[in-house]
């Protein structure tokens, strides 16, 4: 008996590679993240019990993994915007195309989606951005710029 063998096509295949490097980026950032948020930095006159502390990894190769990883989800994402452009800008003209155009606009669910893109499309490139800024500042990765910076007191 002859079993049918399915393929999937390039373009699925590209799109499972990105979501698969996404994926992976972002657990990366992710508990890096969280080790940075219950560790602080430095010995702080003997406040800190946790200096030195090392999960799985030291301090230095969590701030290389974090670094890195972050450089790749931009460049990831940036591919990925560059792959579904057209899917974007249909979705755009369709959200706000009004009823006397000839395709069908979307209902309130997909709209809601797209809303929700948005917004995190947005909160990515604020992240982004705010990264790319504290890595290329002198002094940009110490945690008093970053306490002035993003945290301010006032």
């Amino acid at each position: 008996m002859k079993t049918k063998r399915t393929s999937v096509s390039t373009a699925t295949l590209n799109r499972w590679w990105l979501f698969l490097l996404l994926s992976v980026t972002g657990i990366a950032i992710f508990l890096s993240s969280v080790y940075f948020l219950y560790f602080p930095v430095g010995f702080q006159g003997g406040r800190n019990p946790d200096y030195g502390a090392i999960i799985i990894f030291g301090r230095e190769m969590w701030d290389a993994i974090h670094l890195w990883s972050g450089i790749g989800m931009i460049i990831v994402l940036i591919i990925h915007i560059a792959v579904h452009d057209k899917w974007i800008l249909a979705m755009f003209k369709r959200f706000f195309q009004g009823k006397s155009s000839g395709t069908k606009r979307l209902n309130v669910n997909a709209r809601f989606n797209i809303l929700l893109d948005v917004v995190a499309a947005l909160s990515f490139f604020v992240v982004a951005i705010s990264g790319v800024v504290l890595l290329v500042l002198p002094s940009g990765r110490s945690f008093e710029v970053v306490d002035g910076f993003l945290l301010s007191k006032t």
